[in-house]
């Protein structure tokens, strides 16, 4: 029989809130956050304690952004051998269920699953260079999950893992490039040698992880 784990037993999980930036974010009831299963952090010894970065750009190129981190999935109730894949699914209120968003991972390093980007989203996030990130939402996510051996289920369970927005003034300035032209007005490819030139030009970088349209109102009080 496969071993189960909830923090939840007992429990009404009803809207205790907590007040952040001014805004109520979601909680599962009372619960405390567990330190048998779940998401730690690389770097962090802490379970299911999770910082995002949450960016406010300023100086030539304003705007906002929001950064990833990396983590792994952990039990101390089964131990990684090899074989072993575990999938965690996002159930928390208010993030899209068709289809919760989901992952997959190994899990057969020494305590840990394989690591996994965690970003905010209220969607399931699509697979960047064959890596996919685990959608979270600001303040106290639930998630279940699996441990299998092939078909059969060893482990089962839910656990809650809270995520802070993390506030980060940044200045962004504005690169350089160049750029070849044709000085006759033509297309580079079909310009004379002699009538190409350089200019220099100056350009804003792209955002890599904008801001969560979902999220934008919330995050913007982060820095009043």
């Amino acid at each position: 029989m496969a071993r189960t784990h909830s923090p939840y037993a007992g429990l009404r999980r009803g809207c205790a809130c907590a007040e952040f930036g001014g805004r109520s974010l979601p909680e599962f009831g009372s619960a405390s956050l567990s330190q048998d299963v779940g998401w730690q952090a690389v770097g962090n010894p802490t379970l299911n304690a999770l910082s995002l970065p949450v960016y406010r750009y300023v100086g030539e190129c304003p705007g906002g952004g929001v950064g990833r981190i990396t983590a792994a999935f952990r039990s101390t109730m089964t131990q990684p051998t090899e074989d072993l894949e575990v999938t965690i699914r996002n159930v928390t209120a208010g993030i899209d269920d068709d289809p919760y968003p989901n992952i997959e991972r190994d899990y057969d390093e020494s305590s840990t699953s394989d690591r996994a980007d965690i970003g905010f989203s209220a969607n399931q996030i699509r697979v960047f260079i064959g890596r996919r990130t685990m959608a979270v939402m600001p303040g106290l996510n639930q998630f279940e999950y699996e441990i299998k051996d092939g078909d059969r289920v060893v482990e089962q369970g839910e656990f809650a893992t809270r995520v802070v927005p993390m506030p980060i003034v940044q200045e962004r300035r504005a690169q350089q490039r160049t750029e070849q032209y044709c000085r006759t007005g033509g297309s580079v490819s079909g310009c004379d040698r002699d009538e190409l030139r350089t200019r220099y030009l100056w350009q804003c970088p792209s955002t890599e992880y904008p801001i969560p349209r979902e999220f934008e109102s919330l995050f913007s009080e982060l820095f009043d």
